[in-house]
């Protein structure tokens, strides 16, 4: 199949392959431009048909103090993306906010490990991590 004579303006030839009885793609064929805004505009509705359709309500600002707090809200919503209808990118997201919860369960176990060290020691190390104890002093 020959390829599309239509040169880019960066100098280089278009790389789709021609249209029978053309030298040029859908794309850069003049006698095709009716079917691709049709094509153009039919894709614009099609896509917007797949998006999702929720109804969002207003929800009461969270107060993300602990890991445990982020723990609870990923799984919440790791929950919801999962009842929604499979795609690859509901997919990916899945995996990913997956990937981030058991770096947060990691941090959580460590968490609660140094905690415990230091009441055997009867040290407290300045942590890094917030707590509801230390928002509520920083916090008005």
């Amino acid at each position: 199949m020959a390829q599309c004579e239509f040169d880019k303006t960066n100098g280089q030839r278009c790389r789709a392959p021609a249209l029978t009885g053309s030298k040029r793609c859908f794309f850069h064929a003049p006698a095709e431009a009716a079917k691709r805004k049709e094509a153009q505009s039919a894709g614009g509705l099609a896509s917007s048909e797949g998006r999702s359709t929720w109804e969002w309500e207003p929800v009461e600002p969270l107060a993300l103090a602990t890991i445990e707090d982020i723990v609870k809200l990923m799984t919440e919503q790791l929950n919801e993306l999962r009842g929604l209808e499979p795609s690859p990118r509901k997919a990916t997201s899945l995996f990913y906010g997956i990937g981030v919860l058991l770096r947060l369960y990691e941090t959580l176990v460590l968490n609660r490990r140094l905690t415990e060290i230091e009441a055997f020691l009867g040290v407290e190390v300045e942590s890094w991590l917030w707590t509801r104890e230390r928002l509520d002093e920083v916090a008005p």
